[in-house]
């Protein structure tokens, strides 16, 4: 048994304490206020507030700790963008704080901590603070899963089946879908672990239906299919086969226990709930604001909002704030997984197909695909950057 841990770890750990209790505190400590013909969440969980900015702060020392210990394990297209990133991110912070209080420069979710989501891979080289989320992921999906299914039948009992707006639940699975997708793709090979991903995804699924997001039943049904069609070990056909057999028992399951959630859903369609806003936003704005970005204070007139100053599309809202690099060199972070390069043993190739399944997921989800997964430096940005890095040190040099 170790008895000694490096102050990355020991930071990592309190990390991964602080942020998860933060969320759930949040999402589950609050009240229902009645609005229109349903119900709105308002959160009154102020030490989920606490926790989270204390979460803040220790990624913030952990990513700039493992900027100066692995810098020069980059190569050095990437070397160069990580450090473009950084320097980008100290202007940015120094302008904005002339414009925002520092609570919102560097805790809420229009923060410039954003800037430094590339540089968050270089978790990944350390092999130690990656070692703690893969053996904590299946506890964290654990109570990730209860705690939505608690919120959710919590409000059931007391307002019956309705679709309230801005639901405590939705940002509960958004932390619990970043961790699914990981723990299916590192831990597939495990068979002492194939019965716990199955019986996560089958549940999922089912939180993604009610969540009434058609974006998020799509993913996880995806999810739920390269589990069987690409990762088992059947032949080819077959796997194909039981993939979209599992996906037609699964809706058909979640169809006949919740009737209410896919009517309501499938009623839904194919309907067009985008493309009204970027009509709105480019009658406002141009091409360049994009580019070059606003700043911290940056706003649109939307839904009646004059100060509106979010975007469904996470690439286009870092963008309208802080230009188009961000955006730049988070994508060329990512494709650096894509690029073929030798692969050392079984380990590193899970793990750079981890990272090109996962960031595929995320990258959908930030360009518009889901609209309550938010592109910040909180847990979902920083874990699937922490897989893109580790899946980087495996190209690079091989498990050590």
């Amino acid at each position: 048994m170790r008895t000694k841990y490096t102050i990355n770890e020991l930071l990592f750990e309190i990390y991964l304490i602080c942020v998860i209790l933060g969320s759930l505190l949040r999402n589950m400590l609050g009240e229902w206020e009645p609005i229109y013909d349903t119900y709105r969440f308002v959160s009154k969980g102020r030490w989920g507030t606490l926790f989270l900015s204390f979460s803040s702060v220790i990624i913030l020392v952990l990513i700039f700790r493992c900027f100066i210990q692995y810098i020069k394990k980059v190569h050095a297209g990437i070397r160069i963008l990580i450090i473009s990133s950084i320097l980008y991110y100290l202007i940015w912070t120094v302008l904005a704080l002339d414009k925002a209080p520092a609570q919102s420069v560097f805790f809420e979710s229009i923060s410039t901590s954003v800037i430094l989501l590339p540089v968050a891979a270089l978790l990944g080289f350390d092999d130690n603070i990656w070692n703690i989320l893969e053996n904590k992921l299946p506890y964290i999906n654990i109570l990730l899963c209860c705690c939505f299914y608690i919120a959710v039948f919590s409000f059931w009992a007391n307002y019956g089946i309705k679709w309230p707006m801005n639901a405590s639940y939705k940002g509960i699975f958004s932390y619990w879908f970043t961790s699914t997708c990981i723990m299916t793709f590192i831990d597939f090979p495990k068979e002492d672990k194939r019965k716990l991903i199955y019986c996560d995804l089958l549940l999922i699924i089912a939180a993604a239906f009610i969540t009434q997001s058609r974006a998020w039943v799509l993913q996880t049904l995806i999810l739920l299919f390269i589990f069987v069609a690409v990762l088992g070990n059947r032949n080819r056909s077959v796997k194909i086969l039981m993939g979209f057999l599992l996906i037609i028992i699964a809706m058909l399951g979640v169809s006949y226990v919740f009737p209410e959630i896919t009517g309501n859903l499938f009623n839904r369609g194919l309907e067009d709930t985008r493309s009204g806003q970027y009509v709105i936003f480019f009658a406002q704005h141009s091409w360049e604001d994009l580019i070059f970005g606003l700043g911290i204070n940056a706003s649109y007139s939307y839904l009646g909002n004059k100060n509106y100053i979010y975007f469904d599309n996470q690439f286009m809202f870092v963008m309208f704030h802080y230009g188009i690099f961000p955006v730049i060199a988070w994508l060329c972070v990512y494709a650096s997984t894509l690029k073929g390069s030798k692969i050392y043993n079984e380990q590193s190739r899970i793990v750079i197909r981890a990272a090109k399944f996962v960031g595929f997921f995320v990258l959908l989800a930030y360009m518009g695909v889901s609209t309550y997964y938010q592109i910040e430096l909180g847990y979902s940005g920083v874990i699937v950057m922490m897989l893109v890095g580790k899946a980087l040190r495996e190209k690079y040099y091989g498990r050590s």
